[in-house]
């Protein structure tokens, strides 16, 4: 590893350079530095259509777009008409990849990207049409999200074979498809290869840390005999994505990847963003325990706005922290912003509420995947044409686990077993509609003569077809669906949903041009930073979750870090003793239960000159 800061590593050629690179550095600015270099700068320019920049977000593309293109900034300032077309994500690269070629892996014009509701239940069927359990599919689907697709005899490949096929002859890929199909066309086509490899003859990557094997794979084809013009940029710190196959070894092994000229740098030991108080204490949380950490300079933070400690705050209950932090939201000053970070999003739902209350505007996008507003809205996707056999295969999903339905099923010794049987009916249907191109509405009414349960599934679909066509009744409507599809599982679970849904979208109708707070789980902060920063849930059980492996406790210091260094002035950390039982899993002191939950004990790694300790509750436990 070279370290010297005297090298403008923006210019260092040839490569392959790897550029290390920790928070509020400007690893952004100096990729943009590197395409002004390329393109105005180097003895011999490079055009354009040779460079391509892979980001990792679409956000963060949009941002590099800007920055290039602000004529303010002289330094990294490139004409519209002479930046690199491609500043793409890897997946939108991919996906261009597979629409030059798509014939050649069995698409036709127009294919489709499957969303991962259907990818788990379409795994699932692809399991039980091998007569495997529907449960297996998971095996597959892990695998191919981890990045890795080794053929092999076993059942998980086997699996996975089904799945493809099932997706090729519904016209159809997923999220995964669009790297690794885009690696089999470029290494069966040299043709196509080249004609890339024309685009990628300078390969700029953002975050190489996140990167998966078929993601690294991808970028080894791209670069094959080019690597010199190879640029990565990323930390070994920010490392978070293991969910995804996302692995910090692929900084610490890029020397021993791209071979003797590969050159790694780490000259940039400049924090612009956090106080030094913060960056204190992320390093801190970050260093401990860690001994595949890669050694690098000390990061030193030349923020000198903000000199105040980390506050750590012990609080009686999730409904007093909700009010602390819209108390300090509120009396911050009014061109200051606010990120309040949460574990998941269910942590977010006091604070919001609190929030609604005391008038301040945020932004919470929620998940929306697994609501009842999503279901019917798949459900209406289906109504509106019945050729939509994906939607439809959800809604038949969702009908045979209402167990509200006395649906016919097969008579064996548990539901369980029963639901399964008739999953796997309608899972062997899928090659009727492939072979006989027609619609899964079909292959399900031409089973109805001989089988009882898929008759019965067969005349509530009817049903609810029929409440859809009398548009004059909507409540028969919905009382239809709610008894059949059943999106919500009680009036409250239905209020609550609606709630959010509205009242997330008024708070975000900002007046007054008060600065608008954000509510966001910690891994969806990344690349963000925010004056006023708020972690919660730093619990005993919850940061770090109980009985995680040491590979999972090293990611979970490295989210705690990443979530640490957004603070541009004030951070603000809070244990709180007593949460509802659905985020905590741990029984509350108020009657229901016993016991007060502990501090994480990341907390403890903190060093005492960084930061300030605030207890807000008595030593006997107070209901709040």
């Amino acid at each position: 590893m070279a370290i010297d800061k005297s090298v403008d590593v923006a210019k260092i050629f040839p490569g392959p350079v790897l550029l290390l690179a920790g928070p509020g550095t400007g690893k952004t600015h100096q990729l943009a530095r590197r395409i002004k270099y390329l393109i105005e700068e180097k003895e011999e320019k490079v055009s354009a259509e040779n460079i391509t920049v892979i980001t990792f977000t679409g956000e963060a593309a949009r941002n590099m777009r800007q920055r290039l293109s602000d004529e303010k900034e002289s330094e990294v300032y490139v004409p519209p008409e002479s930046q690199p077309r491609n500043i793409r994500t890897m997946h939108s690269i991919g996906y261009r990849i597979i629409n030059d070629a798509y014939r050649k892996v069995g698409l036709k014009k127009e294919f489709m990207v499957i969303a991962d509701k259907i990818r788990d239940i379409l795994f699932a069927d692809s399991a039980r049409i091998l007569g495997f359990s529907g449960e297996d599919g998971n095996l597959a689907e892990e695998c191919r999200r981890y990045g890795v697709c080794e053929e092999s005899s076993d059942k998980k490949c086997q699996i996975c074979k089904k799945y493809q096929d099932l997706l090729r002859g519904m016209n159809a890929i997923d999220y995964d498809d669009q790297i690794f199909l885009a690696c089999k066309l470029l290494e069966e086509n040299p043709e196509l290869l080249l004609t890339w490899q024309k685009s990628t003859q300078h390969l700029l990557v953002d975050e190489y840390q996140d990167i998966n094997n078929s993601q690294y794979k991808l970028i080894r084809i791209l670069c094959r005999d080019q690597e010199e013009g190879l640029f990565a940029v990323g930390d070994d710190d920010q490392s978070i994505y293991s969910w995804r196959g996302g692995s910090p070894t692929y900084i610490i092994n890029f020397e021993e990847h791209f071979g003797q000229n590969a050159k790694v740098y780490y000259s940039l030991d400049e924090c612009r963003r956090c106080p030094p108080h913060v960056l204190e204490a992320a390093l801190a949380i970050v260093k401990k325990d860690n001994p595949d950490r890669l050694q690098k300079y000390q990061l030193h933070s030349i923020n000198t706005e903000e000199v105040s400690k980390v506050s750590v705050f012990d609080v009686p209950s999730d409904k007093y922290e909700a009010k602390k932090i819209c108390s300090v939201i509120a009396s911050a000053p009014i061109n200051q912003d606010a990120l309040v970070l949460v574990p998941g999003h269910r942590f977010a739902t006091p604070i919001k509420r609190v929030m609604r209350e005391r008038g301040i505007s945020y932004d919470c996008r929620s998940r929306v995947r697994t609501t009842g507003l999503s279901s019917l809205n798949n459900l209406f996707k289906w109504l509106r044409s019945n050729k939509n056999n994906f939607s439809l295969r959800i809604c038949l999903e969702q009908i045979i686990t209402n167990p509200n339905l006395n649906i016919p099923f097969e008579k064996l010794q548990s539901i369980k077993e029963k639901r399964e049987r008739t999953l796997t009916k309608i899972a062997a249907l899928w090659t009727n509609v492939i072979s006989e191109k027609i619609t899964l509405y079909e292959a399900i009414r031409r089973t109805i003569e001989s089988e009882n349960d898929l008759r019965f599934l067969f005349g509530l679909l009817e049903e609810i077809r029929e409440a859809w066509s009398d548009s004059k009744k909507p409540w028969k409507f919905m009382e239809t669906v709610c008894r059949i599809i059943r999106p919500w599982t009680s009036v409250k679970s239905l209020s609550e949903e609606v709630e959010d849904w509205v009242e997330d979208a008024l708070a975000r109708d900002v007046s007054a041009g008060e600065p608008m707070a954000r509510v966001l789980t910690m891994a969806a902060a990344k690349g963000l930073g925010s004056d006023q920063v708020f972690i919660i849930g730093l619990n005993k059980g919850i940061i770090p979750e109980e009985g995680i492996d040491e590979e999972k406790l090293r990611e979970t210091q490295r989210l705690l870090y990443v979530s640490m260094t957004r603070a541009k002035k004030k951070l603000h950390m809070f244990y709180s003793r007593v949460r509802e039982g659905r985020l905590s899993f741990q029984p509350s002191p108020d009657g229901e239960g016993s016991g007060l939950l502990e501090p994480s004990p990341f907390l403890e790694w903190i060093p005492e000159e960084n930061f300030e300790f605030e207890k807000k509750w008595s030593a006997k436990y107070k209901k709040t």
